[in-house]
């Protein structure tokens, strides 16, 4: 293969989906694709997070970008701060970090792309019970503390009311029936407002 090929196809990896790569992850060769013997097994979405990280890497502790390359240690690359003398890998200050089950994390996605609840995902995934509530809030706050630049399309918003719940209150007055109507409509009548906003490209 000419360099200039394989510089292009170095180029389209962040740009692929996680399909995408995992296609590419099954098409290399054993000896490319397989780690070393004494490795643990890697999952592609720590691979990902860890190549993405590597392209820009910024310390943890002071947010400086005067990185060096510092040595690996449990398959993790380590990085050094040249600002605050820290050092730090890939996963350091995220959800993620310290994870001891990193070959079981794929499958655990899969489960939570199924909205496969937390025993049944234990099983599928031969984990504990504890270990499948740890690792499904550890995913969730990931994707909760994950940013996403400025969108761009065809965006449209729209509510929805419903009635404000009062439930368990004692002071309640002129209580409706459950599934029933209001009797009465004024402005006064407390309604929650959920906003949905479908996004299209």
């Amino acid at each position: 293969m000419q360099s200039q090929q394989f510089e292009d196809i170095l180029r389209s990896v962040p740009l692929m989906s996680p399909e995408q790569v995992g296609v590419l992850h099954k098409t290399l060769p054993p000896a490319a694709n397989s780690a070393k013997p004494d490795a643990h097994d890697e999952s592609r979405l720590l691979e990902r997070l860890k190549f993405y990280f590597d392209q820009h890497p910024l310390c943890v502790r002071c947010r400086s970008t005067h990185i060096n390359r510092w040595g690996t240690k449990d398959g993790h690359q380590r990085y050094y701060c040249k600002d605050c003398g820290k050092t730090f890998n890939a996963m350091s200050g995220t959800p993620l970090s310290h994870l001891r089950v990193r070959e079981k994390l794929d499958q655990y996605v899969e489960c939570m792309n199924g909205e496969t609840t937390l025993r049944p995902a234990a099983r599928q995934c031969g984990v504990s019970l504890d270990t499948s509530f740890h690792l499904r809030h550890r995913l969730m706050a990931l994707v909760e503390n994950d940013s996403y630049g400025q969108l761009s399309g065809i965006a449209e918003e729209d509510e929805t009311f419903f009635y404000e719940s009062h439930k368990g209150d004692r002071k309640l007055q002129n209580p409706r029936k459950r599934g029933a109507r209001s009797q009465r409509k004024s402005r006064n009548t407390k309604t929650e407002t959920v906003f949905h906003h479908p996004y299209q490209e």
